[in-house]
């Protein structure tokens, strides 16, 4: 799947615009006369690996309308009358509840629009399509075979979704997105419909409350016959990922990120029931001790006795219960006063509480194995560190991965993974987590990366074809980071295609690093018209390998890449120079001015600068020669110290251009002579 097309008749700033994705097809909607017109392009190269059916970026000022047209694109259906977004039904009577035709007042469509989504060939070689919209009345003159449709019904949902093929200005209807095919069933052995195959994840940073709620990222797919959407969050909880992907930056050659070899995964636990300074003592029987335990042993005791307290102190369960339950644990004898005694004992007292629980017996031997699973993996990594309160695992290129991951599974991992199956989970709510060294930016990147594994490895691993959607996910990042972006996510997602999955990844962004590795018939740019509508414009761009400072001059809508202040006071420094007369030009101004032309970094306008000034006011080569000396030695107070051989280079310039003005002088004395 490949969104290729999208018409929006009007969606909150967007009033009749259409928008090509793909450069296989030229797509035009006529709104008058009521047909589509679908070219297929060839040939049609694709520079993107075979997983990537294509990735597209959406560019224009803030507040143009790019968050506006990822969330058409992406919100769920559920979510998009919030508020009568989508369309209004007002009733005659306000107060009756009936549904009745008659009733209804007005039927007040505030969005319309619809998507062309490229599906491959069917078995005849013909292109498919996936045509999918709000409103089936705006767009039912565009399908053919409409007797196999009930108009009235997709009215009625506000929604429809079918696979169609195309012929002469007219979408032909074959089948409902949700419908199963004998024709799959006999060719592949595949029963599932392709909507079970679909899916479009929308990455968000910031969701606004006035479209989503706390419901709009919960992991299920639509229950309408619409291709699935799914809203996550930018910045995964999901730790084993950006363990990983920390690992894999340590082993990068020359790495200008991630510059630490040493980093450090703490993983707090819950010890405040461990009270009194008797946290040697087991508060259940307050009979055992473990103080003839030593070091690591000792350590380790308080970890699994701090997590049976927790447990115990975390269920919901009467006095009278509560004794029961110290009452059975007294009756547990330790022979030795070994690590592996007190094992073995700690998980005697989890069965006791397990059972005096309201839970069922599945919940119940998850609870037990986690514990038991825990022990042993910290028992047995030698390398970890425990002290009162956190467990500390060393980062580096040595370290063993697969026991980090391991133990991470078994801590804070282990209650995600069971949020997204519905499971009843324990130990992952005794555990936090910080890793420290990291940044602000390299922590955003960790947290995209584990989130986009949690969403497609997790939580959509039946799908088939991506749609992924993200909003400016360089924010936080180093430029570096950004830099390297689009080609880390085609290599992240190669990971994860398991041979089927396609993606296609569509961008909005400010980044001119991520513009150019992007081909220019892929890139929408966005701007308001004198009405404040967005519209798509076109921009005659060669983005693909571009230059950065072009693409941020061009592809940015920017009028200059230079600081707004350094642009105010070098234009300043022009105008007062055109426009000054020679007498009233004290030389103070000039020794100013002529310091703000040494301090520009760029040769270009500095030297042009330098020629305006010196055309004016220097008709003596020496003075010149004298005046720019004194400058320079002030400048250099004002500089960091740079190398010796910088310097020369930087000397023999400044001695070119006095060269270079010395030339133009005498040239103008001897015109005069």
């Amino acid at each position: 799947m490949e969104l290729v097309y999208t018409w929006i008749e009007k969606f909150r700033n967007f009033k009749e615009v259409e928008l090509n994705f793909s450069g296989k097809f030229t797509i035009k909607f006529d709104k008058d006369n009521k047909n589509i017109k679908i070219k297929s392009n060839k040939p049609n190269i694709q520079i993107y690996p075979k997983h990537i059916t294509n990735i597209n970026a959406i560019v224009g000022k803030n507040g143009v309308g790019k968050t506006n047209l990822l969330d058409l694109l992406g919100i769920r259906t559920d979510d998009r009358n919030k508020n009568n977004a989508e369309y209004e039904i007002r009733y005659k009577n306000k107060k009756s509840f009936r549904l009745m035709s008659d009733e209804v007042e007005a039927d007040i469509k505030h969005s319309v629009y619809f998507y062309i989504y490229y599906m491959g060939k069917d078995g005849d070689g013909q292109d498919l399509f996936c045509f999918e919209g709000n409103d089936i009345e705006s767009f039912q003159n565009i399908i053919e075979n409409k007797s196999n449709l009930s108009i009235g019904y997709w009215k009625s949902k506000y929604w429809f979704a079918f696979i169609c093929n195309y012929s002469n200005g007219m979408l032909v209807h074959k089948y409902d997105l949700n419908e199963k095919t004998k024709e799959r069933l006999y060719k592949n052995n595949d029963n599932r419909s392709e909507q079970d195959k679909l899916v479009i994840i929308s990455l968000r940073e910031n969701l606004s409350y006035k479209h989503y709620n706390s419901s709009s990222t919960r992991p299920h797919d639509d229950f309408k016959i619409s291709v699935p959407r799914r809203i996550a969050r930018f910045q995964s909880k999901l730790l084993a990922m950006k363990i990983e992907m920390l690992y894999k930056q340590l082993h990068k050659p020359n790495r200008l990120m991630f510059k630490d070899d040493h980093y450090r995964l703490i993983l707090d636990y819950d010890s405040s029931f461990l009270t009194n300074g008797w946290d040697d003592e087991n508060k259940l029987l307050m009979e055992y001790s473990y103080k003839n335990l030593t070091g690591k042993d000792r350590e380790l005791c308080k970890v699994f006795e701090s997590f049976v307290q927790y447990y115990f102190n975390e269920g919901n369960v009467s006095v009278q219960k509560k004794e029961k339950i110290e009452n059975e644990i007294s009756k547990i004898n330790i022979k030795t006063t070994s690590l592996k005694s007190y094992k073995n004992y700690y998980s005697k007292v989890l069965q006791i509480i397990s059972d005096n629980y309201d839970i069922d017996e599945h919940n119940k031997k998850r609870t037990l194995k986690s514990f038991n699973d825990f022990v042993v993996e910290l028992s047995k990594n030698k390398k970890l560190k425990i002290s009162k309160g956190n467990i500390v695992v060393d980062i580096t290129k040595k370290t063993n991965i697969s026991e980090v991951l391991n133990l991470i599974g078994l801590t804070i991992d282990e209650k995600i993974k069971s949020d997204f199956k519905e499971e009843y989970t324990i130990l992952g709510n005794f555990f936090s987590y910080t890793i420290e060294n990291l940044s602000d930016g390299e922590n955003a990147y960790l947290g995209f990366f584990a989130s986009l594994y949690e969403q497609v490895s997790l939580l959509t691993y039946t799908k088939e074809n991506y749609v992924i959607l993200l909003d400016e996910p360089e924010v936080r990042m180093h430029p570096d980071l950004t830099r390297n972006f689009i080609n880390e996510l085609i290599f992240f997602l190669e990971d994860l295609r398991e041979s089927k999955k396609k993606f296609q990844i569509i961008i909005s962004t400010h980044s001119p690093f991520i513009l150019s590795d992007i081909q220019p018939n892929n890139i929408i740019y966005l701007e308001k018209n004198d009405k404040g509508y967005s519209q798509p414009i076109k921009r005659m761009i060669t983005t693909f390998g571009a230059n950065i400072h072009t693409l941020l001059k061009d592809g940015f809508f920017m009028s200059s890449t230079m600081g707004e202040f350094a642009t105010s006071k070098i234009k300043e420094v022009i105008s007062l120079i055109n426009d000054s007369n020679i007498e009233d030009v004290t030389e103070e101004q000039k020794k100013e001015w002529l310091f703000i032309i040494n301090s520009i970094g760029e040769p270009l306008i500095k030297n042009r600068i330098m020629k305006m000034f010196n055309d004016k006011f220097l008709l003596n080569y020496t003075d010149l020669y004298n005046e720019n000396l004194i400058l320079k030695g002030k400048l250099k107070k004002y500089e960091e110290p740079k190398k010796i051989s910088e310097t020369i280079e930087i000397l023999k310039k400044q001695i070119e251009n006095l060269q270079m003005n010395v030339s133009e002088l005498e040239a103008k004395h001897n015109d005069k002579d």
